[in-house]
């Protein structure tokens, strides 16, 4: 079996306490994905939501 490339060519890494990647990982588990994808589409909401207040702002 070929593996998937890897469609993520950037790294990004933040530093959190401990007990916060307890919460992303019992988050992630509640989502059924890993800490990784969580953090990513968390991420893209937040950037999607900011685009859209911007864009009402300017309105």
């Amino acid at each position: 079996m070929q593996s998937r490339p890897n469609q993520y060519d950037g790294n990004l890494q933040v530093r959190v306490p401990k007990s916060f990647i307890e919460q992303l990982d019992a988050a992630a588990h509640r989502r059924m994905v890993n800490r990784a994808d969580f953090v990513r589409m968390a991420l893209q909401d937040r950037v999607k939501s900011e685009k859209a207040t911007q864009a009402g702002e300017v309105a």
